[in-house]
């Protein structure tokens, strides 16, 4: 069978207990970025189409593993392998539950790719689950002939149990994929007991934007009649987070502003305390509040290369209460001066 009488098989299956099919997503850019961000690796075939034809908003079954939503999945990868590195570029989310993930193998030189493995977060080691996507997908579509489900509505929840038994019969049956062939576990710890081909194998990544070169200075005089979009060489620090980002106080030697920065940026994590880097920003027109309510406090504006800790409440409250004056769009940490 091929991928796409899997696909059609699922479908049939979930129309037989009354639940909708799948529908393809509106549009593949997702899958554009993926290419553009992990090259020269890339999806393997199947996984490929499988995202071509299946919206995972639209896959209504609730299984052990999800079908990751491709954007997701990009920002996951992102994750795993920046913030701190704990999984190789060569290994790509596309599924998951909770803090577990089937990690499918990206093509690299001469390794097509496709294996699943399972992983998870706190030191979980890289185990071989299923040969590759499609059975992923012929495990779901078993485990609904069987009825091992629950309906909840126009939504089908998989018995975990069987899910998972029926994992580890499938891969009886096919075997691992030939390149592990002898593989039970792969050391998440251990980088020098990966395979050699995934530690060869590295994204070039999304080439980045070539923008202006402005200084904090030049941002301001520039923002009250126009929207900038730029990089700015500075010292960041976060002195506001919650689950969704950070806002960021900016310095350089001409002056200070502020940023919001969202966790799903990679690299992320990077920015602490005094981190040098890089930072592409946009900015739109309007007035500096912050700054603006910082001189009617009468706080100065910190020096640059100073902690990024500011003490005075009202500023920090001013910071909580008012809209940023950017947002960063990517990070590169550099070289502390």
């Amino acid at each position: 069978m091929s991928i796409d009488d899997d696909i059609d098989a699922l479908g049939d299956e979930l129309e037989r207990v009354g639940v909708a099919r799948p529908r393809p997503p509106g549009d593949l850019g997702a899958l554009e970025k993926i290419d553009r961000t992990v090259q020269p690796l890339g999806l393997p075939i199947e996984v490929r189409r499988v995202w071509e034809r299946i919206d995972p908003s639209t896959l209504r079954v609730n299984a052990w593993m999800e079908l990751n939503d491709p954007g997701f999945a990009l920002e996951m990868w992102h994750m795993h392998r920046d913030s701190p590195p704990v999984v190789p570029d060569v290994l790509f989310p596309v599924c998951s539950a909770s803090w577990n993930y089937y990690l499918v193998e990206l093509q690299s030189a001469g390794h097509e790719g496709g294996a699943l493995f399972e992983w998870g977060y706190a030191g979980a080691d890289f185990v071989p689950r299923l040969r590759g996507i499609a059975d992923w997908i012929g495990v779901t579509t078993v485990a609904l002939r069987e009825g091992a489900f629950t309906r909840y509505g126009d939504q089908i929840t998989l018995d975990s149990e069987r899910f998972e038994e029926l994992v580890t019969q499938r891969f009886a049956q096919t075997g691992p994929h030939p390149d592990y062939a002898s593989v039970e576990v792969i050391p998440d710890g251990n980088r020098r007991r990966w395979p050699a081909h995934w530690r060869k194998a590295k994204s070039k990544g999304e080439p980045p934007p070539k923008l202006p070169k402005l200084t904090v200075r030049d941002v301001l005089a520039a923002r009250p009649d126009t929207p900038v979009h730029a990089t700015v060489r500075c010292f960041a620090g976060a002195v506001a987070a919650s689950g969704h980002g950070s806002r960021l106080l900016l310095r350089d030697e001409s002056g200070w502003m502020d940023a919001w920065c969202p966790s799903t940026l990679p690299k992320y994590t990077a920015i602490g305390l005094g981190n040098f880097c890089n930072l592409d920003i946009v900015a739109p027109p309007g007035p500096d509040i912050i700054a603006a309510a910082a001189r009617g406090h009468g706080i100065e504006a910190p020096r640059y290369g100073a902690s990024t800790s500011v003490s005075s409440r009202a500023w920090n409250d001013t910071v909580l209460q008012a809209p940023p004056l950017a947002a960063v769009e990517a990070i590169r940490i550099l070289r502390r001066k």
